[in-house]
């Protein structure tokens, strides 16, 4: 229900969208890619579960990890 959502905004303004994603395993990924025409708004995604991955693909560095976790909106920011 929110993937829709989230694709008729993207295509509504012309965006497109990259994920990136830990604990929730793809899940986003998945629901987005489950829409016909994905392909429209939906450019690709990371599924970082360990902090290696996280460190390596999404360059967080290691003290967000130590300091805030690792699941916590802080590394995404961080991350931006």
């Amino acid at each position: 229900m929110y993937a829709r959502l989230i694709a008729e905004k993207l295509l509504n303004h012309k965006l497109t969208i990259a994920t990136a994603e830990s604990v929730t395993g793809g899940l986003l990924s998945s629901s987005l890619t489950d829409i016909a025409g994905a392909s429209r708004f939906f450019k690709g995604a990371i599924v970082a579960y360990s902090n290696e991955l996280k460190k390596s693909l999404l360059n967080v560095k290691q003290s967000t990890l130590i300091n805030h976790g690792a699941v916590r909106v802080i590394v995404f920011v961080k991350w931006r």
